[in-house]
């Protein structure tokens, strides 16, 4: 029997894991950053963001797989030469508690019929969803909330209000955008402690 995510008061703890692939941040900007500085792809990952970096990361995504509610992929097609990769991942989402109830969220621009073959072992029964673009996937119409509202559509029959996230200029404006979201956890945390 699946367990419940971590949640109280309607907020849902559980993490939203997000895996980019390469091509993610190329398509999104392709002449780099604001500053036209180069973005991290995969081979170029441990000279622009630093070898450490990478298998911090590489730890906190095994430790969040471990106990995530949403599994998003980004772009990312899990090639044969990441086989070890994928299987390290799927080792440990597959003994993810919540998995009977968990989502994976695919975000690919490939066939419906070879995003299913690539990531049919990651998902349990119709518990998927595929969309060509970020724009519909539920990181760009709950952001932050992604779990919160995956959770109360598909355990409670509630249905959130969308609150899509806009199309900015720069990274400075979508940081104001953010902010309020984020203020609003800090003082729901701050509260909960008090």
């Amino acid at each position: 029997m699946p367990t419940l995510p971590m949640s109280d008061k309607n907020v849902n703890h559980s993490p939203h894991v997000v895996l980019l692939g390469a091509g993610a941040s190329l398509a999104s900007f392709k002449e780099g950053d604001a500053y036209k500085r180069i973005l991290p792809l995969m081979n170029n990952f441990v000279e622009v963001v630093g070898l450490n970096k990478l298998l911090e990361k590489w730890d906190s995504l095994r430790s969040h797989l471990n106990y995530a509610y949403m599994f998003t992929i980004f772009g990312y097609s899990a090639p044969t030469t990441d086989i070890d990769a994928k299987e390290l991942m799927l080792s440990v989402w597959k003994n993810n508690k919540t998995l009977e109830l968990a989502e994976v969220e695919i975000i690919d621009t490939k066939s419906e019929k070879e995003i299913i073959k690539t990531w049919k072992d990651f998902t349990f029964s119709h518990h998927y969803q595929i969309h060509k673009s970020f724009f519909d996937s539920y990181l760009a119409r709950f952001p932050r909330r992604s779990c919160d509202a995956f959770t109360e559509s598909s355990l409670m029959c509630k249905f959130l209000e969308e609150n899509k996230f806009p199309k900015f200029e720069n990274i400075e404006e979508m940081h104001k955008w953010i902010k309020p979201l984020i203020e609003e956890e800090e003082k729901y945390e701050k509260d909960k402690s008090n």
